[in-house]
């Protein structure tokens, strides 16, 4: 019983740390809604729809907190 507890817990940290399984590059500005962003105070967002701005195109987006 602990043997496959253990090779249960080696092979999901082996899946895990595959190269590309996690993206250490979270870009700060928005391209689409439900995207992860890199807010300016520091934590991790996520991009919804925002009103524009004058002179912007739309669809603008605004990275938002998470909860």
């Amino acid at each position: 019983m602990r043997s496959t507890l253990a090779l249960a817990v080696l092979m999901t940290s082996v899946v895990a740390c595959q190269p590309g399984a996690i993206d250490d590059a979270v870009p700060s500005e928005c391209a689409a809604i439900g995207a992860r962003c890199q807010r300016e105070d520091g934590p991790i967002g996520v991009c919804q729809m925002t009103k524009c701005d004058s002179g912007e195109t739309p669809p603008c987006y605004a990275c938002t907190p998470q909860h």
